[in-house]
């Protein structure tokens, strides 16, 4: 788990707080997103108590974790949780609730009338689907929201009704104990059936045929048009999803059918060796909210190359810790994945990849991550007085 540093901040939490979130034993960047929420209400004082409740886990293992109900049939999983919720807020009256996904918001509207702040986070594409319409409603009503990027930040404020004082920016963070420069374990490359020499290009994220915006075809098609200057250039792809056989399919067409290694779904432990196997962490995507991703990559060392269109340039801090390209033409990924190759080469023996690693963990570490989180729901907590 991140660390965390506990303060105390003079404005007091009276009643609490409640966690509503989809869970944490699932993988994913929201799941990721709500276990640093959760560590960190864990440390605040003002923050307790805390009760949270897990929509989709199955096992109790941390003492605020009141209910979870991933074991109950999905047609009865949700009434089930929305009628557990509400009851502990009914009884308990926390002074806020947070919920993590704005799937929950509708559910918890209703509680505002017993005088219960309500906050969500908004991450990416599931926020902007909603922003139209009598969807965006729940938006308008909610006491706060926290966007993860000032680019999805932007799609709220499109929001009929939605003031800017409702939105604070809480960036997304990582985990500081997991990701660091250094070499990659032993043996990886033998296992991946990359040479020993090769340059590698990473990218790590889900193969969804129904959003299919992480950019991998782009990569793959700068790959080809970089196979004269860089004949050593390997593709690795961490990740599964419906989207892989088209994905393979392309692989071929271009001739580079050995040259591209889908490794797919990566277990926890060993993330962070392949990034350090990689020279370049590239997804031009069109649809990230944010891309906890990319700081994964930059602190074990890693240049990134990212898309300019959506939540990933706040996390190359606007092009300053990487290369942000125009995430439709591949002869500009070409170039940024060029251009990153350069500044990664020998990145492992310092002191690049420490530079690259230090910058992250001081814009974007957990300690960052806490002071913002509580700030945010410190203002929220008392509208009024802002």
């Amino acid at each position: 788990m991140p660390r965390w540093s506990g303060v105390n901040p003079a404005l007091e939490m009276a009643g609490g707080i409640h966690l509503w979130s989809s869970g944490l034993e699932q993988t994913g960047g929201i799941q990721q997103y709500s276990r640093q929420v959760l560590a960190v209400l864990n440390h605040w004082p003002q923050a307790q108590p805390l009760r949270h409740f897990a929509l989709q886990d199955r096992v109790v293992n941390d003492p605020a974790r009141d209910r979870v109900f991933g074991r109950w049939p999905p047609l009865l999983r949700r009434y089930a949780y929305v009628c557990a919720a509400w009851a502990s807020a009914l009884w308990h009256r926390p002074r806020l609730i947070l919920a993590t996904h704005p799937h929950f918001l509708p559910a918890l509207l209703p509680l505002k009338l017993l005088g219960i702040r309500v906050v969500c986070s908004a991450h990416g594409i599931e926020t902007w689907s909603r922003v139209q319409g009598s969807a965006a409603l729940p938006f308008a009503r909610a006491d706060g929201l926290l966007p993860v990027s000032t680019h999805t930040a932007a799609v709220l404020a499109l929001c009929r009704d939605v003031q800017s004082r409702q939105i604070e920016v809480v960036a997304n963070t990582y985990d500081e104990t997991q990701f660091a420069p250094g070499p990659p374990k032993e043996g990886l490359r033998i296992r991946l059936g990359i040479a020993p020499n090769a340059r590698v290009v990473f990218t790590l994220g889900r193969m969804a045929a129904s959003e299919a915006y992480k950019g991998h075809e782009l990569v793959m098609q700068a790959i080809h048009r970089l196979r004269s200057s860089c004949p050593d250039l390997y593709y690795l792809v961490g990740g599964d999803g419906d989207d892989l056989p088209r994905l393979r399919a392309l692989a071929a067409q271009l001739g580079l059918e050995k040259r591209v290694i889908f490794a797919g779904r990566i277990a926890v432990q060993e993330l962070a060796d392949h990034y350090r196997l990689s020279d370049v962490f590239a997804m031009p995507s069109t649809g990230e909210g944010f891309g906890i991703a990319f700081l994964e990559a930059m602190a074990c060392g890693v240049p990134c190359v990212a898309g300019n269109a959506d939540g990933s340039r706040d996390a190359l801090d606007h092009g300053r810790l990487g290369f942000l390209v125009d995430p439709r033409d591949p002869a500009a990924v070409a170039k940024g994945i060029e251009s990153a190759l350069a500044v990664g080469k020998d990145r492992v023996l310092e002191p690049e990849g420490r530079r690259l690693h230090e910058e992250v963990r001081r814009c974007f570490g957990n300690d960052v991550f806490a002071q913002r989180l509580r700030l945010a729901l410190q203002s929220f907590g008392n509208l009024e007085g802002r």
